[in-house]
């Protein structure tokens, strides 16, 4: 993610219409992105663990993060315990309930899961 942040710096977001969702197809088509004026002015790293700072980042904004997918192949619906540690794939963390589970926002599409 933070490669992507990074470019975001750079040169901006690419508009839905000039770089639409298909899935990886092996190009890269972000060189067909217009210029924009409006840029990401940075990020923040929270480091790994720190369970406090991200609760209270999370009042804040939604928050992409690295989560271990391994084992994500069986997820049909409601909560999903996982604790692996091998950081192989972003989400984007929503929000956390009073039994303290984080939400998640996923982008496998509309026939995987909740």
């Amino acid at each position: 993610m933070t490669y992507a942040f990074n470019y975001l710096t750079l040169h901006g977001p690419c508009n839905n219409k000039d770089y639409k969702y298909t899935a990886f197809d092996g190009t890269c088509k972000a060189d067909k992105c217009e210029q924009k004026e409006y840029k990401l002015t940075g990020h923040v790293d929270i480091p790994r663990g720190n369970i406090i700072e991200l609760a209270q980042a999370l009042q804040l904004r939604a928050i992409s993060v690295a989560v271990d997918a391994s084992n994500w192949s069986s997820y049909k619906s409601g909560f999903f315990g996982n604790c692996g540690s091998r950081l192989n794939h972003g989400v984007l963390l929503v929000g956390i309930d009073y039994d303290r589970n984080w939400r998640i926002k996923n982008s496998w599409g509309g026939s995987w899961g909740d």
